[in-house]
């Protein structure tokens, strides 16, 4: 475990299969994420502006797991939700050394985003191309177009930079190993990751 500056300690989550260390947030922060956001994902994504708008998590994330040590699942792009009125917020506390985030299509599928009706094919599909290309056997984290995924947007870190998108949307962080996986949170990939709902 790491030390925070505010004495608290960063930790691996168990729940996820975040390819690090963790540590919530005050909840003013989702509070303050909630109000700022409200208008922003409500005129972007055509929802009534009478939507209520409330985070559910926000965690500081820190990405320090060699490749050498990755799961078959931390490998490819994920969706946090399958759920349409969810929202994914990155906020990068590092600059581009780190590495931005990356959104993906599946190519045999042509999917973007995984919805309920979506996952049960998405996975049966996917687990039986993980196996073609023994996954399991070239750890490595995803940068880039791959035989199973297409790259189709990217957006650079940047210190203090946030962007949001929808839960279910693929996407995968552009970890750069060479740029040291370091778990001092003023070294380090550190951002704030947050999920804020629409309803």
């Amino acid at each position: 475990m790491t030390q925070a500056s505010n004495g608290e300690e960063f930790s691996q989550q168990a729940s996820d299969f975040y390819p690090g260390i963790r540590k919530q947030m005050p909840a003013s922060y989702g509070t303050q994420l909630s109000n700022l956001y409200h208008s922003i994902v409500c005129s972007n994504f055509s929802i009534k502006q009478t939507a209520q708008a409330k985070t559910i998590l926000s965690a500081f994330s820190i990405t320090t797991t060699p490749p050498n040590k990755l799961k078959p699942i931390q490998m490819v792009p994920h969706f946090d939700s399958t759920a349409n009125k969810q929202y994914a917020v990155i906020h990068y506390l590092c600059d581009k050394a780190h590495g931005g985030t990356s959104f993906y299509r599946h190519k045999s599928t042509g999917f973007e985003r995984i919805t309920e009706q979506k996952i049960s094919q998405y996975g049966q599909v996917l687990k039986q191309q993980a196996l073609a290309e023994n996954l399991h056997l070239k750890a490595q984290y995803i940068e880039g177009d791959t035989p199973l995924f297409e790259r189709i947007f990217s957006v650079e870190a940047k210190m203090n930079r946030a962007i949001i998108f929808p839960s279910n949307m693929l996407h995968s962080g552009n970890i750069k190993p060479e740029a040291g996986l370091i778990s001092c949170p003023k070294k380090g990939r550190l951002t704030v990751s947050s999920f804020i709902v629409i309803e």
